[in-house]
Formats: C-alpha cells, structure tokens, sequence
C-alpha cells in the first residue's frame, strides 16, 4: 500500500519522492502516476525494486492533482490484481521545469476531493433554523464548468473554537478523504462522527464515530496529519489547561491513530508539555512536515490572556517521527501584540522545497520558513496587518497564480478588502493584489471589515484548471436585514479579479474549511 505523501495532500514539488509498503517477501513494484483515478491515462510509470522512487526531473509531473498507485505480482498467488494498492492523489504546484528541489518532498494540507474524481469539492457553513434545524456543512462537488449540487451534513456543534475547520483527511488509507462532520450531540452524544469518502461522495450517514466522553481538558482545536509515518492520516486534538500557581500551562497533544479500519476508538496522549511562566491559551493548531524528514509535525498557538501585562503571541513546533511526536516543542520567536491570532502551514513560499509556518498576531502576520533539521525561529518577513489589513487568522491558500510559490490571503480594512501576498524567490512580497467581491444589487457591507467572517480558505483546484482556487464569504445587508454570499475566485495567471461564474454567490453563511 502507499505510504507518503497522504492521498490528498498538497505536496511542495512535481518530482516528488513516493514511498510504500510490499506484503512480506516480495521486492518489486510497478509505479503509475495517471491524471484520473482508473489509470487509463498514465502520466508516468517505472518498475522499482524497493519501497520508494523519485520521480525523475526528465519525467516532471504536471501542476494540479494527479493520482498513483503501486502494484506488484512477481508470479505469486493471490493473482496480481489483488496486488494493486488503493489509488492516492495529490495537488503539485506551479512554476517553470525544475523549478521545485527534486530531491526533497514535503506536504501541508489537504484537498478536499471526497469522491475522488480529480476536482476538489468546495465546502460552506450556515444555520438552519426550525425543525431540524442546526450547524450544516453544504458539500458541493467541484467540476469543470460548475459546482454540483449540494450534499448537506450536520455539524452538529462541531467542537473546538467557533472557528475550527471540520477535519478532513484518508483515515482509512482507501485513497479517498473523509470528513469529520460533528461533535456534542452527533450520533454517540459527545462524540466525533466520521463520514467516508468514496467514488459517490461522502456517505450519507456517520461510518464510524469516535467518543470524547473520556477526554479532559478544554477542546481548542484540531488538525490532521500522519504523525508516525504508517500511511493513515490521525486526529490530532489539542487542549490546554488553565496556568496552575507557578503561572506553567499544560498544552496537551491527544490523538485518535488512523488505520485500515478507520480512527483508532480509544485515543492516544502524545504529549503533555509544559508552558513555564507563560499565563497563555493555546486556541489553533495545524499540521505539516515542515523541517522535511517525512513525519507530520504540529504547529500550535499559544498566547497570554486579554488584559495580560505583557502581550505575547508565540508558535509551537512539535516535530513528528517514528514513535509519534516529540515532547518538547521548538518555540519560534514570541511577537508582541494586543489581542488573539493563530498559527497555519503556509505552503512553500520561497520555493525552497519546505513548508514554511504563519504565525498571526494584530501586528501582522509573522512568516517562519521550514527547513532541516528544524525550522527557522525567527521571522522572515512580517505582514502587515495593521497597515490596513484588520484580520488576524492566517488563511493559507497555496499556489494561486501557479508561479511555484505559495501564497497568504489577508482581509483588508476599506475596500476592495481582499488581498493576496505572492509568494516569490525571496520569500513573500509585502505588496498584494486585491480582490473587490461585488455586492447584490441594493446591499452593503453589513458591518465593514467584520462582515468577513473567516471568510477565506483555499480550497484546491475546484474545476481542474491546475490552479487550486479561493472561497471568499460575505455578509451584505439592506433595509430588510442580511444576506450572506459565497464567492470562489479561481487561481490562475494573471489572477482574476471577479468570481467565477459557475460557483459565485453561493447560498451558506461562512466558509469553514481546512487549509
């Protein structure tokens, strides 16, 4: 079976290195990379013997999603079509041949193609009041010229901060992403409810739920990524508890392992670590292999408390590895600031083949750039915020303009209130391009900057342009109250500046996505 990169998951180079398992006594595999998910259309192939290969820069994989898959027989029985793996896929960047290091792949994120058909599927939040009534997700499949109808989940009090993303990942190692779709009142009471992805979308109903009635400590967010290297996407769930009378804080990792049979029933604490004089609530936290060694590591926030003496934001870098993750954290610089921000994997945004880390505060959004053996803890560059970008979260969106550089979307404070810092050569530019989302006839913005509530998320390629795309959700307002509106503006070179077509104005109220 394939075991890295994780099917659905951005990967930092088109000539990435792929690995796998082979049942016992057998040595030899034959590799296909196709551009669908049945293989008819192969892209690359080579017979290796070993568990991994990388892909030659001769035989450059396209940018966009692609998948893969393993097989092997060397005359054995069972015949050799039971020996064909699962098929996996992957979103690769932009930007010109060899423009990515060849001999390094690292990953963040994951695409949200849930029934595997090479277009991600564009996900929006909103209440429905009534009978019935609740939290949904509204699930639309992503296709060349539109998006699809609707599959709708209840969220079901989904855990964690208001603005936690519903998890989503390969838990299973089937080749298709899952969704987590509720907690507090889901299908077991206090309990997550996994829906499985497949070649039909996410099933209807929960496939497997996962209890939180044993877990202690306050829920403050969750991320999803391979911490141990098997080959299936974990939970991981972080919690914190309030500074004991040494001002220590207890940051602690919990995680639900994945596996063939889906997440583990009984958690997994995989680090208790202790803050030491810093009065903080750890409130985000993300995944990524950013110093490049193949495991996934996690990135938390921590800062202090409203009406603290000395404001600090700081990241916490837990690396991953064989055994799970270390217990002692890499603390990148602490930032003075006035208020709550968060931490994200970035993608690479300097093109150097690592995941870079955003670490956001209200004095701007600080940029730490991956690398081997550890990520760097001091700031690249800082984005400014306060130079008339209001929002402090830190919405990663990947490589929009396909120029093989990430790129950092930020909310603005006066129009047009959208703006993307490209990534380059150098690293961020500090100089965005703007986006204006137009109003419905006769509404204006309900509340300034705030009607963008966590509006923006990158979603992957939507209509399979190659270009992964950009969710942006507005709330508008006129004399008979609010609306709110979803836009998607599509990734591409030159960028556009007005919303697609086949997917704008989308009913739902904000958009909650992981990045």
């Amino acid at each position: 079976m394939p075991v890295s990169p994780l099917s659905g998951n951005f990967v930092n180079t088109r000539t990435p290195t792929l690995t796998w398992v082979l049942p016992t006594g057998f040595t030899e595999a034959h590799v296909e990379v196709c551009y669908d998910r049945a293989c008819t259309d192969p892209v690359y192939s080579a017979d290796v013997t070993g568990t991994s290969t990388t892909v030659p820069l001769a035989s450059e994989l396209p940018n966009g999603i692609v998948f893969w898959r393993v097989s092997t027989d060397e005359g054995a029985t069972p015949t050799p079509s039971t020996l064909t793996s699962a098929v996996w896929e992957m979103e690769l960047p932009g930007g010109a041949v060899g423009a990515h290091n060849a001999t390094r792949t690292t990953w963040w994120g994951v695409v949200p193609d849930f029934n595997g058909d090479g277009f991600a599927d564009f996900i929006t939040e909103a209440n429905v009041s009534g009978p019935g009534g609740g939290q949904y997700l509204y699930v639309y499949p992503g296709g060349q010229n539109a998006l699809g109808t609707a599959v709708a989940i209840s969220k079901g009090g989904f855990g964690g901060p208001s603005t936690s993303a519903p998890p989503i990942g390969d838990f299973n190692g089937d080749g298709f992403v899952d969704l987590i779709g509720g907690t507090n009142g889901g299908s077991c009471g206090n309990c997550l409810d996994v829906y499985n992805g497949g070649p039909t979308g996410l099933s209807a109903t929960p496939t497997d739920s996962v209890s939180l009635s044993t877990f202690t400590g306050g829920q403050q967010g969750y991320a999803v990524g391979d911490i141990n290297g098997d080959g299936y996407a974990d939970l991981i769930v972080l919690s914190n508890t309030q500074p004991d009378a040494d001002n220590n804080q207890y940051i602690q990792l919990t995680a639900f392992l994945g596996a063939a049979t889906g997440l583990s029933v009984v958690p997994t604490t995989v680090t208790t670590t202790i803050i030491s004089n810093f009065q903080g609530e750890a409130s985000t936290v993300d995944a990524a292999d950013v110093n490049g060694d193949g495991f996934a590591d996690v990135l938390v926030y921590n800062t202090t408390p409203p009406g603290s003496s000395t404001n600090l934001s700081m990241g916490l870098v837990f690396y991953g590895g064989a055994s799970g993750i270390t217990a002692t954290a890499v603390t990148l610089t602490e930032t003075t600031q006035n208020g709550r921000g968060g931490i994200a994997a970035a993608g690479d945004v300097n093109g150097d083949g690592f995941v870079d880390v955003l670490v956001g505060a209200n004095n701007g959004i600080n940029v730490y750039l991956g690398g081997s053996p550890n990520i760097a803890t001091t700031s690249a560059v800082t984005l400014p915020v306060g130079a008339g970008f209001s929002d402090f979260t830190v919405p990663a969106a990947g490589d929009l303009n396909g120029d093989g550089y990430a790129d950092v979307v930020l909310l603005g404070t006066t129009a047009p209130y959208v703006a993307i810092f490209k990534g380059s050569a150098t690293g961020l530019g500090v100089t965005p391009t703007s986006y204006a989302p137009p109003p419905p006839t006769g509404y204006t913005l309900a509340n300034g900057a705030n009607s963008f509530n966590n509006p923006l998320t990158g979603t992957g390629d939507i209509n399979g342009d190659g270009f992964p795309d950009l969710g942006i959700s507005v709330q508008w307002q006129n004399a008979s109250g609010n609306s709110y509106e979803t836009y998607v503006f599509l990734g591409g070179s030159p960028l556009p500046t007005t919303p697609w077509s086949g997917g704008s104005a989308l009913p739902g109220g904000e958009i909650n996505l992981v990045r």
